[in-house]
């Protein structure tokens, strides 16, 4: 089963679930193991409380409760449930129904505090809610996280209704997908509030540990932040393209993957090698990965740091390829990225299309093409088709296959479409492309 539409008002979670449509099979989620140690987890909670615009909420991850501070709109009433709380009533409870249409799974969020983390969502909903009450909304996304190290307790670090692109997104396993897809490829379910809880007992499973994210996130900090290296006063600066004339085309437009979505980006790579292994997505050590159009170098510098491959970004205009160059030397040089890593880094300040700028082994290309023009991306798409050991290209649009050439090392086919967020949008569209011989 999967949610094809759920009223932002329903009556019932149960008459809104009346919207499931069933599909050829149900989501893709965590492993029944997996998902047992996970609640096994949760319930040795204790109960954390939070106040939030005149509400005081308070989660009791032991009984899957939701409680809410009575007030001028009430829920509805208290239920005989342990661990009730004077003057609280029962706002929502853990909803198997949906924790099994939508999945419990895993994925990389950006918590309130801004820190990144991967996080685990569980849906609670009411059936108390009434159609017309906007301070009671029916479906609550709580999203459980290790919060690595910035609190030794069990704390609800946030609940707040969700913002007006943040979306809970289904997304079609690879299988679903249509050769040529023509129509939306994630099914959407707009929740009400999202709920973060640092769970610090998720830090010793597997998949939790934050000691990645807080690398990346602190060399970004202390290497581009501070230094105020960032492409986009460079995009309105009149830089020349190579070989240019000091005007600013369309396609040097700027934009940067979000910090979570790098992982999700390496995630996915991981992911689609896994359901097909004879496809080889995966970034290893006999990997290369090129980003086209790769700005300051934050995700080709990413990549090399979270897996062995070679990274290689090519940067067509001179101020972003020099600034990503004075980062990376200026991280070097501060002891943040090792000698092993750094041997693995190279930038270019070159036109991708140009003969002999993109390397012979080229394994995976991402292609931060969004503003490219149409034939711009056919001249890269012939530029990667000769690279014999292709193996992935993960891009920002639907690339015109039709265009591929005929004489390629591999015919390329679309595996998955998933929402990622960037500077420009919460929920952008990455495509992702494999090679099969």
């Amino acid at each position: 089963m999967a949610l094809a539409a759920v009223p932002l008002y329903s009556p019932s979670v149960a008459s809104a679930l009346k919207g499931f449509v069933a599909l050829d099979r149900p989501p893709e989620s965590v492993s029944s193991q997996w998902r047992s140690s996970l609640e096994k987890a949760v319930r040795a909670s204790p109960c954390a409380t939070l106040s939030r615009d005149m509400f005081e909420y308070t989660i009791c991850p032991s009984n899957a409760t939701l409680w809410r501070a009575q007030e001028s709109c009430e829920v509805g009433a208290s239920a005989p449930v342990d661990g009730a709380f004077p003057g609280s009533s029962l706002f929502a409870t853990s909803n198997a129904t949906l924790n099994e249409n939508i999945g419990v799974r895993k994925a990389w969020r950006q918590t309130p505090a801004g820190a990144v983390r991967q996080v685990i969502t569980l849906h609670f909903a009411s059936e108390h809610g009434r159609a017309d009450l906007e301070c009671s909304p029916h479906v609550v996304r709580v999203h459980y996280y290790c919060p690595g190290g910035e609190s030794d307790a069990a704390e609800l670090t946030s609940i707040s209704p969700s913002r007006g692109s943040a979306f809970a997104t289904v997304d079609l396993p690879p299988s679903w997908l249509p050769p040529r897809p023509s129509v939306e490829q994630s099914i959407e379910l707009r929740c009400q509030l999202d709920a973060f809880f640092a769970l610090p007992s998720l830090c010793a499973m597997n998949g939790f540990d934050a000691s990645a994210p807080k690398r990346i996130q602190a060399l970004f900090e202390m290497v581009w932040d501070v230094a105020g290296r960032t492409g986009f006063r460079i995009a309105d600066s009149g830089d020349a393209p190579v070989g240019g004339t000091g005007t600013p085309f369309k396609e040097t437009t700027y934009g940067e993957v979000a910090v979570e979505a790098i992982f999700q980006l390496i995630e996915e790579l991981e992911s689609l090698h896994e359901s097909a292994p004879c496809l080889s997505t995966a970034l290893d050590s006999s990997s290369h990965f090129v980003d086209i159009g790769s700005g300051m170098g934050k995700l080709v510098v990413s990549a090399a740091i979270l897996t062995p491959a070679r990274a290689l970004g090519v940067e067509l205009l001179e101020g972003r390829a020099a600034g990503a160059s004075a980062a990376l030397a200026d991280a070097i040089s501060k002891g943040l990225i090792s000698r092993d890593e750094a041997h693995r880094i190279k930038l270019l300040h070159a036109d991708a299309t140009a003969d002999g700028v993109l390397p012979y082994t080229i394994t995976h290309a991402f292609l931060a093409n969004l503003c490219f023009p149409e034939e711009l991306t056919s001249k890269i798409l012939t530029v990667l088709a000769r690279a014999p050991g292709l193996r992935s290209i993960i891009s920002l649009k639907n690339l015109p296959l039709f265009n591929w050439p005929s004489n390629a090392t591999c015919q390329l086919q679309l595996m998955s479409v998933r929402r990622m967020r960037m500077t420009w949008d919460d929920a952008a569209r990455m495509y992702f492309y494999a090679c099969k011989m």
